[in-house]
């Protein structure tokens, strides 16, 4: 037997990285709360923001372990978090590109959130 510590479920994982960086401490079960919200189309400002810290300090392998290996409930995900928070566009983007999901569907999140992104400035 070696003397690995035991491991720990992969939402127990997000929920620590989105406590990382806030005074907002998020246990597994607020995540729960907060993804199945965000599922549903209900999550409020504070489920958000859980979501968004847990998809964005997390790593996105774990979100795709977390979400039973299914590359579609990571894009509906994603795709839920984007349409409730247009701000969430980049993160959705940098998620959907480091597991290769689709192109045009990382596209179509860009879109959703092409108000919420700053400007290229041309300084030249």
């Amino acid at each position: 037997m070696t003397d690995l510590p035991p491991r720990r479920p992969p939402l127990e994982i997000l929920a620590a990285a989105a406590s990382i960086r806030s005074v907002d401490v998020v246990t597994l079960d607020d995540l729960y709360v907060a993804l199945d919200a965000v599922l549903a189309g209900t999550a409020d400002d504070l489920q958000i923001s859980r979501a968004r810290r847990a998809i964005a300090d997390g790593d996105p392998l774990v979100l795709y372990v977390a979400c039973g290996h299914s590359e579609m409930a990571v894009e509906r995900l994603l795709e839920a978090l984007v349409r409730l928070d247009p701000t969430a566009a980049r993160l959705a983007v940098v998620a959907g590109m480091h597991l290769r999901l689709t192109p045009a569907l990382i596209a179509a999140w860009v879109r959703l959130g092409e108000g919420s992104m700053p400007e290229k400035r041309n300084d030249a």
